[in-house]
């Protein structure tokens, strides 16, 4: 498995071969491995593989998501049972869930703007990444969404938990976000001389 690194020409030992081959192969099949340590995202909106959205609350995920696209803002929901399932290795939650945002299928222009709502059942952890893109303002009052309305509402019912915690992520980060980004535009082009009437 892997790319051949020696040429006929190369004068090096059998075992010395051997052991560029095994590094070859132990590179080359991990990066293989990592495909598979994070859950599925085939869904652009939500991936319940923990088993935890109800069905009338997946409806209002992906009428929300909906509405984030619009303003060009991908937003997902992930969950599942257990990162031991999907994740072999010893790895904190934090690193996990940085490696699902990354694996994520989304233009890197979005991915400044992204936002994942992750919960493991098994863990009972919820982690909330934005992207890059947004102020100090918008990660504190994630952070609050997270510690007030997901976190409390999760042992008990994390279907609503999860579809709250989403809701005011869109109401409360997304919305604003898109509304100053529009007003910074729309003050740039009237600085220019130039107003957008549509």
């Amino acid at each position: 498995m892997g790319l051949n690194l020696l040429t006929k020409g190369d004068k090096l030992g059998g075992g010395l071969a051997a052991a560029v081959l095994f590094v070859q192969s132990m590179l080359f099949g991990s990066l293989a491995i990592a495909q598979d340590d994070i859950p599925s995202l085939s869904n652009k909106c939500f991936n319940d593989h923990g088993h935890l959205l109800r069905k009338r609350d997946r409806a209002i995920i992906r009428r929300m998501c909906k509405k984030a696209e619009k303003s060009e803002v991908p937003m997902m929901v992930v969950t599942v049972q257990t990162i031991g399932k999907h994740n072999d290795r010893p790895m904190g939650l934090d690193s996990f869930v940085t490696d699902v945002f990354d694996e994520w299928d989304i233009e890197y222009d979005q991915a400044n703007l992204a936002i994942l709502l992750f919960v493991s059942r098994k863990e009972h952890q919820i982690r909330i990444k934005l992207g890059d893109g947004y102020p100090d303002k918008a990660w504190n009052k994630a952070k609050k969404i997270m510690v007030r309305t997901v976190g409390p509402l999760l042992g008990r019912n994390p279907s609503a938990g999860i579809r709250k915690g989403f809701a005011r992520l869109y109401k409360e980060v997304v919305k604003p976000y898109v509304r100053e980004q529009k007003r910074k535009e729309d003050l740039r082009k009237s600085k220019r001389g130039r107003v957008n009437f549509e």
